[in-house]
């Protein structure tokens, strides 16, 4: 359906409740509101991630903060400040949650309730891992060749967190 994307890394694909598709890469998220016959540069210039959606809200991670959209993707602001890291957003019961590390590098989860406009930790079973995640260094910086992903799913009332040292709970 497009192939003059010239695009070597693609970072996501997600697609919404009302069938809008959103590719996310190096430098933002294209997206296709007819199925693929047309794309849009949507939030253009930054690395992006992760996507979900709650209630017509889309929340996403970009250059490692967290960013919302109210109107489908068309525009995007940044609800985390400088140096608010995130690694992952999921939709969860009631609003979003995202892995975070503390000040102390710890990693973490944070969830909001508003519709992804404040972000509050939960201490609630944090475990002391140092966050470590290479998918956004570059080849030249790593210590040693990691290939993780961090990922966050809620399974009931629990959130299952991968890391590379295990699974939390």
């Amino acid at each position: 359906i497009f192939e003059n994307f010239h695009e070597p890394r693609i970072r996501s694909v997600f697609e919404t409740a009302g069938g809008a598709i959103f590719i996310g890469i190096d430098r933002g998220f294209f997206k296709t509101a007819d199925i693929g016959k047309t794309w849009k540069h949507v939030h253009a210039g930054s690395l992006v991630g992760h996507l979900a959606e709650s209630n017509g809200v889309l929340v996403a991670i970009s250059n490692r903060r967290i960013i919302r959209s109210t109107d489908n993707g068309e525009n995007w602001e940044f609800v985390t400040s400088e140096g608010g890291v995130a690694f992952d957003v999921k939709q969860i019961s009631g609003g979003f949650a995202a892995l975070t590390p503390t000040s102390a590098n710890i990693r973490g989860v944070s969830t909001s309730y508003d519709g992804g406009k404040t972000w509050q930790p939960d201490d609630a079973g944090r475990q002391d891992k140092v966050v470590i995640d290479s998918i956004f260094r570059t080849w030249n910086d790593r210590p040693r060749v990691q290939a993780f992903q961090t990922s966050i799913i809620q399974v009931g009332e629990n959130f299952i967190c991968t890391h590379p040292d295990g699974i939390f709970r």
